[in-house]
């Protein structure tokens, strides 16, 4: 046996290994984490023929917003977290909108939290009035939280979706998403965003405002050595420079940062596998984006 032989060999033995952990580390997280009875019924399979975008909320939104703003009225379309603080939630309509970070369902949350979650909820109950479904993870499905936040209208229905990390050997990994078992690590909220449009049986995804440049606007203040991030949505008047802070207060120092991009971005070539294996198609159309993940296109 030639030593490129062996090397291949021990290779092929260690990833093996590393996905026999994962898959049985995977199956105690479900046993433990995800939830049966979620609501999923409340989501409809789509036609296989017809498309979706999926609206993220980097700047860059702003200009396919305006340039695109008939064809994402007259699409099937997924909003994410604050798009409904903007005046084009009314415009657009979005079938569906995923709200899934715990600072969404958790009752003791930081002050900051807390308020902006009121002030997206607010906007949802006072302007939906078309049949819309919110999806929430499904450890938020007996949050008083969520019982109240969307209770006075009836034309928001609520769906839960697990978000238990699945990893290991592909075809668990497969056979865990497509039975709403689990997900990608949802650093992101667009990462279960597509894997809900995969599963309701979207074949042509299309993604925009996925600018995923947080990397560009880190910085370590050189007083107090604490890091800031930029944080702005394309609704946002300008440029919001802030610290990253953890549910439990707790800042994000810069290893957390990048750990937390790492994974979104990992995650993403996740999807992309599990699009394959779906037929699908995963256009990224956003104006400018880091996602290498998927091929480039226009709406």
């Amino acid at each position: 046996m030639s030593s490129l032989t062996y090397l291949n060999f021990l290779t092929r033995l260690r990833n093996w290994v590393i996905n026999m952990g994962n898959t049985g580390l995977s199956v105690l997280r479900i046993l433990t984490m995800t939830r049966r009875q979620t609501g999923i019924a409340a989501l409809q399979k789509a036609n296989t023929n017809t498309q979706c975008i999926i609206l993220g909320n980097g700047p860059t939104l702003r200009q396919t917003l305006q340039t695109h703003l008939d064809v994402l009225s007259n699409t099937t379309t997924f909003a994410v977290n604050g798009f409904a603080l903007s005046p084009y939630f009314q415009q657009i309509r979005p079938k569906y909108y995923v709200l899934v970070a715990p600072e969404f369902y958790l009752p003791n949350v930081t002050p900051l939290h807390q308020q902006s979650r009121k002030n997206i909820f607010e906007q949802i109950n006072q302007q939906t009035t078309w049949q819309m479904t919110v999806v929430i993870n499904a450890l938020g499905k007996n949050s008083e939280v969520i019982k109240q936040a969307f209770a006075s209208n009836k034309n928001i229905k609520l769906a839960f979706i697990n978000l238990t990390p699945i990893e290991g050997f592909d075809w668990f990994k497969f056979y865990c998403y497509k039975h709403n078992l689990g997900s990608v690590r949802p650093y992101n909220v667009l990462l279960p965003s597509i894997l809900l449009a995969l599963n309701l049986g979207f074949k042509n995804i299309k993604i925009t405002g996925a600018d995923h440049s947080w990397h560009e606007e880190v910085r370590i203040d050189p007083k107090t050595n604490e890091m800031t991030v930029n944080h702005e949505h394309f609704y946002d008047p300008g440029q919001s420079r802030e610290n990253m802070y953890q549910l439990s207060g707790q800042k994000y120092y810069i290893h957390d940062f990048w750990r937390k991009i790492y994974l979104a971005f990992a995650g993403y070539h996740q999807l992309k596998q599990y699009a394959n294996y779906q037929n699908a198609t995963i256009t990224n159309c956003s104006e400018r984006s880091y996602i290498d993940a998927f091929e480039r296109g226009t709406l």
